[in-house]
Order: structure tokens, then C-alpha cells, then sequence
């Protein structure tokens, strides 16, 4: 894709959707392996999708781009990422991007940005991973402010959707870690306990 990182010379608009759609989804494992490699993968799906004006594609390359650029500490610019392809859209975002930003908010201690996004998404979906999200935002926003059982219990919720949405999931990986230590730190062994045990199931 770098000899023609649109993905649609020669090919048209179709191509190049599908192009990015496959970049996008290549990010998240990349993440982990090569994470400069997957936020190139990532960038180049959102110029794809603005090129195309796909603009529901642009969301999802957008969260792609995000989750990689907030596993390496780059929250500042995940949220401008976001905050730009939604001036883009130019309509309300959906839940999950909604979510992010409540999660993005969270970790850089805007906390009543937080809830206020949060609050926006708490009652839109049954779906498992929508709800696994929703509760890591509302567990790091309590996290930050102070509130470590509103933390543990939010974090715990997400953890416990592992069945439903896989161990490697970006809310369950956060979530985890945040209710372990949490717990660790509160001196809740039995919690630990049941943490430990959820990760052998």
C-alpha cells in the first residue's frame, strides 16, 4: 500500500474502500507487534476513506488509528484525531465513537467531559463490546477521580465480558489491567482472586 497509499489508482472508489477497510482491521494486530507500522496502516485507511468520502469507514479507520495511538501513550493526539474526523462527518458520531472520546477525555483527566459523553451512551446498546467500552470509559473516569470502587466496579464489569467479546479485545486488556490494580492496591485479595480466576476460564 505504500506505492499507492489511497489504494484506488487505476481501480476506482470500490477499491479503495476496500483497501482501507482491510488497513483499518490491520492495525489491531499490528498494534502489538509493530505499532508504528499499524498507526501507517491506520493513517493511510482515514486519507482512503476521505478521499472516497466514505464517511462511516472514516469512523472506524479513525478508531483504528486511536486504539493504536493510546496503547503508546499518544492520548493528546488520539483525541485531536478523533475531534477532526468528526468535524469531518459532520454528524452526531455513533456510540462507540462517542465512547472513545468519553475514554480519551477520562485518561487525560477531563472527567466531567467524561461522564457528560458517557452519560450521552449509557443506555444505546445491549452489545457486549458497546458495553465493555462503556464501562472502561466510566472506569477510568472514576479512576481519575479518585473514586476507587466506582473504578473497580466499572472495570470488573468490562473484565467480565471477556467471554463475549475475547481476552485480546482493546476494553477488556485496559480493563483488566485497571481492576487489578485497583484491587491490589485497595488490598481487595478476594477481587484479585476472582480477576485471576476469570483470566483461567
Amino acid at each position: 500500500f505504500r506505492s499507492d497509499p489511497a489504494g484506488v489508482g487505476g481501480f476506482g472508489d470500490n477499491a479503495g474502500r476496500i483497501r482501507g477497510l482491510a488497513l483499518s482491521n490491520l492495525a489491531i494486530p499490528l498494534q502489538f507487534s509493530d505499532p508504528d507500522a499499524a498507526i501507517e496502516a491506520a493513517l493511510t485507511a482515514i486519507e482512503i476513506a476521505q478521499r472516497v468520502g466514505d464517511l462511516t469507514r472514516l469512523e472506524y479507520a479513525v478508531s483504528s488509528a486511536s486504539a493504536v495511538l493510546t496503547l503508546v501513550g499518544e492520548w493528546e493526539r488520539a483525541a485531536s484525531l478523533v475531534e477532526d474526523a468528526l468535524s469531518q462527518i459532520g454528524r452526531g458520531p455513533s456510540d462507540e465513537t462517542r465512547i472513545r472520546q468519553a475514554w480519551l477525555a477520562a485518561l487525560r483527566g477531563d472527567t466531567a467531559l467524561a461522564h457528560s459523553l458517557a452519560d450521552q451512551s449509557s443506555a444505546v446498546s445491549d452489545d457486549p463490546t458497546t458495553v465493555a467500552n462503556l464501562a472502561m470509559a466510566l472506569a477510568f473516569a472514576a479512576a481519575a477521580d479518585g473514586d476507587s470502587t466506582g473504578c473497580l466496579e466499572q472495570a470488573t464489569r468490562a473484565a467480565n465480558l471477556m467471554g463475549e467479546v475475547g481476552a485480546f479485545d482493546e476494553s477488556i486488556c485496559w480493563s483488566w489491567s485497571l481492576a487489578a490494580r485497583t484491587a491490589q492496591r485497595i488490598g481487595d485479595t478476594a477481587h484479585t482472586r476472582q480477576l485471576l480466576e476469570l483470566m483461567d476460564q
